[in-house]
């Protein structure tokens, strides 16, 4: 899709989507400006959807070749839980048409959105991101091009590698021609570069036929994991080049700036300048177990959310524009039954045997109405006071899950589980936390319709008030 042609006679800008294979789609808006694909959101009637339209230089060529690598990949894809395909590719007489479920943000888009990542979810988004490069691998399919861009989360922080792109855009550049990494790979004009240093060839210089290799793609998730934890680039072009030479070092200028050793190591270690040096992501995955991520992650949770992820896997239909089919209250239904063993299974003590625990009865002259008891299956028991923890665990996943689902709700007995749910987590968070990621839903809640729900999030209100000022007092 554009390979040996000039680059002055391959535009997207004219690019629409009036074919008649896409006639079930609406226009919205058009996304960025990139010269080689036009991305466009468009409305389906089961939700919305990315098409990406590129035009032909002229009629006469086949885009054959092409469509039947990204089927493909569509195939090999439909089996990992962390990568999303594209759901249709067709070419017509003028253009040729890519079109994939739309995802509202991307790594790019979340690391600048209230409430901003905390560093065990950052470890988390590191995991599945790792996880999905892994699986992909081990099906010989390789990305191409992994950036944040193209690193999508949804609002429970489940991730999806998309837009994969080494059955048509070029494995090698040119290092004397920046026009071509800007037409195919800048998409943004952010200038940013997250691919590795030996597809840059020096005039002459021949490159491989085997295409894209898996150290390409592991150079290009350091890259990834790097601007998660440090919130910037850790490479311009300009850089990448200097790194080439070796007149550059992004250890010493961004790495050190990394809290976290582990995760600092294992990136410098996935951009090293020998595609040799680096490991593959199942190396990664085994050698930073228990270091830089938590053995939850791989026992318990990876699974486990993949499960409420997938909507094919409870064999129910799906929520669309116009119908709420009760997803939301479903994965809450979920989250509360099994707290038990989430809790078990993130290493909590029991209720009854937790240590620093202190109820609001030792209090003199404090009403019977407090401590108020969590009305969770197997689960029983008071709030505990204890001193809210330094850093967030496990417990902020679970909870993000409840908070992403509270709104879209289709039953007040969900919302007021969800209200149970919000406070047994918000014994595991920071306080910083327990402002930014649960006061506000339950705020929202004091204006449902719905009695029930309203006396729900009061009562959830007053209890987590208390709580924090209780452990203030204790202290």
């Amino acid at each position: 899709m554009g390979q040996g042609y000039s680059l002055t006679t391959l535009s997207a800008g004219s690019a629409g989507i009036d074919a008649p294979e896409l006639s079930d789609l609406v226009y919205e808006k058009a996304l960025g400006d990139a010269r080689f694909m036009k991305a466009i959101r468009a409305k389906h009637r089961d939700g919305l959807v990315v098409a990406k339209v590129v035009m032909k230089p002229y009629s006469s060529l086949k885009f054959a070749s092409y469509i039947e690598s990204i089927l493909r990949e569509r195939r090999i894809l439909m089996s990992i839980p962390n990568a999303l395909g594209y759901h249709r590719t067709f070419e017509t007489s003028s253009n040729g048409y890519l079109v994939r479920q739309y995802v509202y943000s991307s790594i790019y888009d979340r690391l600048s959105t209230r409430p901003f990542l905390e560093d065990i979810e950052k470890k988390w988004l590191t995991f599945q991101l790792l996880c999905a490069v892994r699986d992909c691998h081990a099906k010989e399919l390789y990305h191409g091009d992994i950036k944040t861009e193209n690193v999508l989360v949804t609002s429970w922080s489940w991730l999806y590698l998309t837009d994969f792109s080494s059955s048509f855009k070029p494995t090698y550049l040119p290092e004397d021609n920046p026009a071509d990494f800007s037409f195919f790979f800048d998409i943004s004009g952010r200038r940013t570069c997250y691919l590795a240093p030996e597809r840059f060839l020096a005039s002459g210089e021949q490159g491989s036929d085997q295409g894209v290799t898996w150290a390409m793609d592991i150079f290009s998730v350091g890259c990834v994991i790097a601007e998660l934890f440090l919130e910037t680039p850790i490479f311009s072009l300009s850089q990448l080049f200097k790194y080439r030479t070796k007149e550059y070092d992004p250890v010493q200028i961004h790495l050190n700036r990394i809290e976290d050793v582990d995760i600092r190591e294992m990136v410098t270690h996935m951009i090293k300048l020998e595609p040799e040096s680096r490991y593959s992501a199942d190396e990664y995955l085994n050698f930073w177990r228990q270091k830089a991520f938590p053995d939850y992650f791989y026992s318990f949770l990876h699974q486990y959310m993949h499960l409420i992820t997938d909507p094919s896997s409870g064999l129910n239909p799906i929520t669309s524009a116009d119908a709420n089919l009760g997803e939301s209250d479903e994965r809450i239904d979920r989250v509360y039954y099994d707290f038990d063993k989430i809790s078990y299974l993130l290493g909590w003590p029991n209720q009854q045997d937790s240590t620093g625990a202190h109820s609001l009865v030792e209090f003199k002259g404090t009403n019977q109405l407090f401590p108020l008891h969590l009305d969770l299956p197997d689960r029983p028991g008071a709030i505990s006071y204890r001193k809210a923890p330094h850093s967030n665990d496990g417990a902020l996943i679970f909870l993000t899950i409840v908070t992403s689902a509270f709104r879209s709700t289709a039953r007040s007995t969900a919302r007021v589980r969800a209200c149970e749910l919000l406070l047994a987590f918000s014994e595991r968070i920071t306080d910083e936390a327990k402002m930014d990621r649960v006061l506000p839903y339950l705020m929202s809640l004091l204006h449902d319709t719905s009695d029930i729900c309203r006396v729900a999030a009061l009562r959830s209100l007053t209890q987590l008030v208390r709580v924090c000022l209780s452990v203030y007092f204790l202290q």
